[in-house]
């Protein structure tokens, strides 16, 4: 799977990349980091055309960039609103959106402590 985070998530990308490294290599799975925050959708396209997977915070996705990844099959939103992800197109496409529900919550309950990924990724 072609994994791209495409905006910063709060967390440095050598975190990003440690935690899911065992995951990574166990099912040959690439991940890539690019800030894509103030690109136009056309200047966004060719940089996630062949994503199986996009990680996100609030960068807008319109039906336009969801139509132009064929392979997309999941969104990870880090952050609480889905609203700037197009829904609809998601639907027809088949591409499932998660965010981070319980978000504000959870960090008031854990406030300075690190969070564990929980992302599950198929192995071939």
């Amino acid at each position: 799977m072609n994994i791209k985070v495409i905006e910063p998530l709060g967390q440095p990308e050598t975190i990003i990349r440690s935690r899911l490294e065992p995951l990574l290599e166990k099912g040959s799975h690439r991940l890539s980091f690019a800030d894509t925050r103030g690109l136009t959708d056309a200047e966004l396209i060719p940089k996630v055309s062949d994503a199986d997977i996009l990680l996100l915070s609030n960068r807008p996705l319109s039906r336009a960039v969801i139509e132009a990844c064929p392979r997309l099959r999941l969104i990870c939103i880090a952050f609480t609103g889905i609203d700037h992800v197009d829904q609809a197109a998601c639907k027809e496409h088949g591409v499932v959106v998660y965010n981070a529900a319980g978000y504000p919550g959870h960090l008031r309950e854990r406030c300075g402590a690190t969070t564990q990924p929980s992302i599950q990724l198929p192995t071939r």
